[in-house]
């Protein structure tokens, strides 16, 4: 099959803005598979607000459809990656000490991972030391050397 220069210029747009929408949770099969989620609904957005009318000498619009059920991702999801698993979504971070500012989405996500339900917010003393964990373990948890959990933003 062949696609015009509009239509691929409008696919690596749509692929483009999914990719933006997509925060990076770490799991490469989660990510690709949110990233599909977001891609299939951006370009039928996009199709749908370039359409033409019926009868138009130019309207060569291409179908898209999406067999994604929005309203179900974790299925659709794991009819792609059948391994994926739910992440526990009653898990919740607490800050003992100060906390400066909101939470990042990441670090849910990886004390989730790691175990981790208490952290220190460093973020404050960054400006001296850039080099230091913006997160640190407060319950206890520990890594493979021994030391409490720390936590930088993803990359």
């Amino acid at each position: 099959m062949t696609i015009s220069k509009d239509q691929s210029i409008i696919t690596q747009v749509a692929a483009k803005i999914a990719a933006d929408l997509v925060p990076d949770g770490g799991d490469i099969n989660a990510n690709i598979a949110n990233w599909a989620v977001a891609f299939d609904a951006v370009l039928d957005g996009i199709m749908s607000a370039h359409a033409q009318p019926a009868g138009s000498a130019t309207a060569q619009t291409p179908t898209h459809t999406s067999e994604v059920a929005l309203s179900d991702p974790m299925s659709t999801i794991q009819q792609a990656f059948p391994g994926a698993e739910q992440a526990p979504t009653n898990m919740t971070v607490t800050v003992r000490g100060t906390q400066h500012g909101p939470l990042p989405d990441w670090l849910v996500t990886a004390c989730v991972k790691a175990g981790v339900s208490a952290v220190f917010d460093n973020r404050d003393g960054l400006a001296v030391n850039p080099k230091r964990p913006h997160f640190k373990a407060a319950d206890g948890t520990k890594n493979a050397k021994g030391d409490d959990m720390a936590f930088w933003p993803p990359r």
